[in-house]
């Protein structure tokens, strides 16, 4: 029920904030696991949209670790 709440942490419709901003704003979660679960799924369907943009930011980025990141830039088999 908390990544319900937590989805909207970036906003919705009209009001969602751009996809860089969402990170930024999950990156600040205080929880460690709830972090990585939030930043990973909005990284992940990030990269579906703006592939260059999510990996400039993955590589600006320390919030998740370089396997974490590499995970999320390994081809889906």
């Amino acid at each position: 029920m908390a990544d319900v709440y937590l989805d909207t942490l970036a906003g919705n419709g009209s009001e969602r904030v751009d996809r860089a901003s969402a990170a930024n704003l999950y990156a600040k979660i205080e929880d460690g696991a709830i972090r990585t679960r939030m930043l990973t799924k909005h990284v992940r369907e990030w990269l579906t949209h703006d592939d260059a943009a999510a990996r400039t930011w993955l590589e600006s980025n320390n919030t998740l670790t370089p396997d974490q990141a590499a995970a999320l830039l390994a081809p889906i088999r």
